[in-house]
């Protein structure tokens, strides 16, 4: 739960909307070329007499595939920016490391997960650090790092 409270108090969804309004519009943009650069250059051997024809539509849609995919990892990677501050906050807040561990190997015996996939899947669909550098943060962390102790003053 202190996680998704962290999601909250660091304001992340409405930075996060910020960056893929960002991220949308170079995406619309780069789209808008590619896709008029290809088109100029093969509308004849496709059978396009018209840029307002209806079968230029694939075209359309594999060029902002293509962008779409390449713009991904931005967002991904601030996703998983994102989710390592709230899990250092959940640490600082609960400094129930174990529990955290626990909750994280359960996750991944019921994803039936190895929680290991390879860097370039990670790059490209990855939203949340992998479970493996997440359970390892945990087992790394020390509340001695956030100022905090458990032991009574």
């Amino acid at each position: 739960m202190a996680h998704e409270i962290a999601h909250y108090k660091m304001n992340h969804i409405y930075k996060g909307l910020v960056l893929q309004i960002i991220v949308g519009f170079f995406t619309a943009l780069s789209t808008f070329f590619l896709f008029n650069r290809l088109r100029k250059k093969w509308e004849h051997r496709w059978g396009i007499n018209d840029p307002h024809d209806i079968a230029v539509l694939p075209l359309l849609m594999a060029s902002f595939s293509l962008m779409s995919f390449l713009a991904s990892p931005i967002g991904n990677f601030q996703s998983r920016l994102y989710e390592m501050e709230s899990d250092r906050y959940a640490m600082e807040t609960t400094a129930d490391k174990e529990a955290a561990i626990s909750a994280f190997q359960k996750l991944t015996k019921n994803a039936k997960s190895t929680g290991y996939e390879p860097a370039i899947i990670h790059l490209t669909t990855g939203s949340h650090p992998r479970i493996t550098e997440r359970i390892d943060f945990f087992d790394k962390y020390d509340n001695k790092d956030s100022g905090q102790s458990n032991s009574p003053s």
